[in-house]
């Protein structure tokens, strides 16, 4: 028998229906955090550290209604400077994403269908027994990159190639079996702006007024898209 690696104390606890509104500093040493729960605000001390894990808008959200960031910014919202950092919110790279997904009868191919409902059920007692076959599979079976223009220095286009109908990142759902390709915009970059120094408030993505106008969206999805020679 394996020893546990941690101890079978209980050592994690977890706080549902929970919005964090700001860090608790010492100094500009991170000690806890405060959140509303309900009607009311609690705050929890952290005996080591605080990892703020809260994606990729919400985390530099919490750092600003923290007092990190640029200070001019902050004052605007009137919100005390812990830590000058211009940085914080800023410089956002944003993919847009578009799928193109087609049908196909394909075996190697899965899907809502009853066909597919077979496939699946073999391959699931296929990787039991053998550890091998479809369900080993990430989805996203091979990519790319490429150039749109050869004036540029690097790819901004970025292609995902999955085994199945994906829509709306798999939120609708498609009868039948067949595949997808998502092709991806790099690199647009943009600001997120606090809109309110209350925490509920989602920040403001300034993207469309600063570098993901759709000039610049939809120009390189035009240039890769256009036939050979069009």
């Amino acid at each position: 028998m394996s020893t546990p690696i941690w101890p079978p104390a209980p050592i994690c606890g977890v706080e549902t229906r929970a919005q964090t509104t700001r860090i608790l500093f010492e100094g500009k040493r991170a000690v806890g955090v405060e959140y509303r729960q309900g009607e009311a605000t609690k705050q929890i001390r952290a005996r080591r550290e605080v990892i703020l894990s809260s994606g990729a808008f919400q985390t530099p959200q919490l750092l600003l209604l923290s007092g990190v960031g640029d200070s001019a910014a902050l004052a605007r919202h009137g919100i005390a400077t812990t830590h000058h950092l211009p940085g914080v919110g800023q410089n956002l790279q944003d993919h847009p994403d578009f799928i193109f997904a087609y049908r196909s009868n394909s075996p190697y191919f899965t899907g809502m269908s009853f066909s597919g409902i077979a496939h699946q059920l073999r391959a699931i007692m296929q990787y039991r027994r053998e550890r091998r076959g479809p369900m080993t599979s990430n989805f996203a079976e091979c990519g790319g990159f490429l150039k749109t223009s050869p004036d540029l220095d690097i790819p901004d286009i970025q292609l995902h190639f999955g085994m199945a109908i994906v829509d709306d990142h798999g939120r609708k759902r498609r009868w039948g079996r067949g595949f997808s390709c998502h092709f991806c915009c790099c690199g647009r970059r943009a600001a997120a702006a606090s809109r309110s120094p209350a925490p509920i408030l989602l920040p403001r993505p300034r993207s469309i007024r600063i570098s993901l106008g759709m000039s610049t969206i939809w120009n390189p999805w035009s240039r890769a898209t256009r036939p050979r020679g069009g």
